[in-house]
């Protein structure tokens, strides 16, 4: 039986919730991605975790942009580990939680 275009479009939303933004970024070869965090279960600890994040976006490359929570603020790690670099951070009104199976 062949699909329609419709039929494949919630498999191709599905596709592209798990590969985030970046992933997809990357599949079209816009941008080179990269994981912030070595563990693949991350620490508890947000504290830690936004540490963690600095140091790999700070060996990343001299811009860097990272998608991440509203719980992480890296101003205070940037501003302590490189004094003169510029921290942007945008921040939106609300979240959608998608439930991705």
């Amino acid at each position: 039986m062949e699909q329609t275009t419709r039929d494949l479009l919630p498999d191709i939303r599905k596709q592209r919730l798990e590969a985030d933004a970046s992933g997809v970024l990357e599949a079209w070869g816009e941008v080179s991605t990269l994981p912030l965090e070595a563990s693949a279960v991350p620490s508890k600890d947000i504290a830690a975790r936004d540490r963690a994040i600095v140091k790999r976006l700070l060996t990343a490359g001299t811009h860097t942009v990272a998608v991440l929570g509203g719980g992480h603020d890296l101003a205070d790690e940037l501003k302590r580990r490189a004094p003169g670099g510029e921290y942007l951070r945008v921040e939106v009104t609300r979240y959608i939680h998608t439930d991705v199976r």
